[in-house]
């Protein structure tokens, strides 16, 4: 996934995207990681009630209780990890690939730069911080709420740099490459 475009500017500072291509970016990578995670978190809910029915015959609203949990610890687990491993390896999720956006640090001042791991994993936590509360519908609409405010609205009342607050935790900005 290589960057498409040069430098729009003559001393090489990529220009920060707009938030209608990170909302689109994001809605595009939402769909392409539902649907690992829901089959990650699905195959190993199933095989943990079947384990927990066999070895100690739980009832039925336990077993309902303990898969909803379990598929929402997979889903953030994936998401997360879809993230991280995508912005380390590529500086981009395929969302922004399709958008032409990449995740630059905010030292650098809209070049390229290193991103710490420890960065990129918080900022990714922070986005998939929703899939953790699917096995409730008042926390997840919570989460929901949480995420479309601190995530997905913030940028568009950030000022100059058009940080959501995963960015402002790992210290970076979405710049458009193409």
């Amino acid at each position: 996934m290589a960057a498409a475009g040069g430098p729009p500017t003559a001393d090489g500072r990529y220009p920060l995207a707009s938030w209608s291509q990170r909302a689109t970016a994001r809605l595009i990578d939402w769909v392409v990681v539902a649907i690992p995670a829901g089959i990650v978190g699905m195959l190993i809910g199933f095989v943990w009630i079947g384990a927990q029915t066999m070895v100690a015959g739980y009832g039925t609203s336990t077993i309902g209780r303990n898969f909803w949990l379990i598929f929402a610890v997979c889903s953030f687990v994936v998401a997360t990890a879809y993230e991280t491993v995508c912005v380390k390896q590529w500086r981009r999720t395929v969302g922004k690939w399709i958008m032409s956006l990449e995740v630059a640090p905010l030292s650098a001042g809209g070049h390229r730069g290193p991103i710490p791991v420890a960065s990129m994993m918080a900022r990714a936590a922070l986005l998939s911080v929703m899939f953790l509360f699917v096995w409730n519908e008042a926390l997840q609409a919570v989460a929901f709420l949480f995420v479309a405010v601190f995530v997905a609205l913030w940028p568009l009342w950030d000022g100059p740099r058009r940080q959501g607050m995963h960015d402002k935790l790992a210290g970076t900005v979405v710049v458009r490459t193409g």
